[in-house]
């Protein structure tokens, strides 16, 4: 029988000790390593861009806590008193709190990386806070870049540390964010203009100017991307080079295009005509022609992300997450619970929806999990570790913070 049966514990014992039951409490589960989405701490590539739009009001129910859920296979009953009391349950062999053990949070092998555990459920880590109203975020193997609502481009270390300014004195009307090996790029709805800034730093370089009014903002191929509601009865889809030079006209796209994405052979968008059951979500080659409808008679995506064989995306009016394959096909909903920025990786889709919560599900479907709640999400952005997200409240309430994924 542990000592710890015969003797009581002592009360200085640290929760984050692991120690190996005594006996009858199960066999040992077996594990390589961390469950969960990328369990290595190595950096990943992620999304580059962004969404922009607040985090739904709906309320929605989801069954267990905060983490991985399925946790069976790692998780041995300690009811027959085989640990102390104050690491109540078995993950892998060993005895931990889930309730604060940062490596099973919540749930067997939900590591929370770099940050701490509390009540089951990894917590934020706050990497700039007493900002004004961020919004857009964008991510990559170094910083994290945000739009502060007023007049300015900042990063800060993904790790955290100092904020640089990129940009100042620009317009109120700051509407989307990408970010390429070079620079971070940012669009301004009106007066419409589209720049780029060097992410080490420098002048701002104006790529489109003049009678354009951006919503949506994508890199690829050397370009940029981007939907245009100048003309709010069609809308078009332009691109013009990421060092400068002529702006393309690739479609006459129509019903006011709005969220947009792109790969090495596509790009995509989402309409936001009437926002009644009229809104289409297209696919066109990069240098233009037809625009192919995957899915129509959708609500107002307001966010779209792409994998190499999905479009996923969210509806405003009625909520949900929705995806459709690129090739054409049915339309997929994995969840009707209130979503408004929509982000992939390799296994799983993510959202921001109800009770100020960033949630996801594998991209086959099936269960949801909620990695955190309670924030005023203004933007989302992925990285191979990370969620990152903007707290969009007034001055000194704005934040820039991360969870493990």
């Amino acid at each position: 029988m542990a000592l710890c049966t015969l003797l009581g514990c002592p009360a200085f014992l640290s929760d984050d000790r692991q120690i190996a039951p005594d006996g009858g409490a199960g066999e040992d589960a077996k594990a390589d390593g961390p469950i969960g989405d990328d369990a290595s701490d190595g950096r990943g590539t992620g999304d580059a861009t962004d969404g922009g739009l607040a985090d739904g009001t709906d309320a929605a129910a989801f069954d267990g806590p905060p983490g991985d859920a399925g946790d069976a296979s790692m998780a041995d009953s300690a009811s027959d008193g085989g640990c102390p009391v104050n690491m109540p349950d078995v993950c892998n062999g060993v005895c931990v709190d889930r309730q604060t053990d940062a490596r099973n949070c919540g749930s067997c092998g939900r590591d929370c990386l770099a940050g701490t555990c509390a009540s089951g459920s990894c917590q934020p880590i706050v990497l700039v806070s007493t900002l004004n109203n961020p919004t857009h975020i964008a991510v990559d193997a170094t910083n994290v870049y945000w739009l502060n609502h007023g007049d300015n481009i900042n990063k800060v270390p993904i790790g955290g540390g100092s904020s640089t300014p990129l940009v100042s004195g620009l317009s109120t009307q700051l509407i989307a964010l990408a970010v390429d090996a070079t620079n971070v790029y940012y669009a301004i709805y009106n007066p419409g203009s589209i720049s780029s800034v060097p992410i080490a730093g420098g002048t701002a370089t104006p790529l489109v100017t003049g009678s354009y009014n951006p919503a949506g903002i994508a890199i690829a191929n050397g370009s940029v991307y981007f939907s245009d509601q100048f003309n709010t009865s069609t809308g078009t889809i332009y691109s013009v080079p990421t060092g400068g030079g002529s702006i393309q006209t690739l479609a006459g796209a129509g019903q006011n295009p709005g969220p947009i994405a792109a790969d090495s052979t596509n790009v995509y968008w989402s309409s936001a005509l009437g926002c009644s059951n009229q809104s289409p979500v297209f696919r066109m080659a990069l240098d233009g022609g037809s625009p192919v409808a995957l899915a129509t008679n959708q609500q107002c995506p307001p966010s779209i992300a792409i994998d190499a064989t999905f479009i996923f995306y969210s509806e405003f009016t009625i909520g949900g997450v929705k995806k459709v394959p690129i090739a054409g096909g049915s339309v997929t909903p994995l969840t009707t619970a209130s979503a408004g920025v929509v982000l992939v990786d390799a296994t799983h889709v993510y959202w921001n929806g109800a009770n100020g919560g960033i949630y996801k599900m594998l991209k086959t479907g099936g269960a949801t999990t909620t990695i955190v709640t309670g924030q005023t999400i203004g933007g989302l952005a992925l990285d191979g570790s990370y969620v990152y997200w903007t707290n969009n409240i007034a001055s000194p309430g704005g934040s820039v913070r991360k969870v493990a994924k």
